[in-house]
């Protein structure tokens, strides 16, 4: 690294309804000292990912009321908007519990 330069320390937006994933992903990305913004839905999701352009977003795509994916299109259209984008199913950390139902 060059002497002198500051390095910006990266934004991870998290967009997780499961408390445990959420406590998870945060002690994580904690370790990599990332800023984190959470959200628990993506209605509040999408004002933080257009206030504060994160570099990256991870996205529960099984959300409750719009769906991620739906919501990874909405954020994606917004030209203003740069952040890679990664999905989750939950399926790891839950298992089949979201089809058994």
């Amino acid at each position: 690294m060059c002497e002198g330069m500051i390095m910006k320390r990266k934004t991870v937006l998290v967009i997780e309804d499961n408390e445990m994933n959420m406590k998870l992903v945060r002690a994580l990305l904690q370790i990599g000292q990332y800023d984190i913004l959470e959200a628990v839905d993506a209605e509040s999701g999408i004002p933080l990912a257009r206030a504060h352009k994160p570099d990256l977003i991870l996205m529960d795509v099984h959300v409750p009321g719009m769906d991620g994916l739906s919501a990874t299109r909405i954020i994606k259209e917004a030209p203003a908007l740069k952040a890679d984008t990664g999905h989750s199913s939950d399926l790891l950390c839950e298992g089949r519990g979201r089809e058994e139902g």
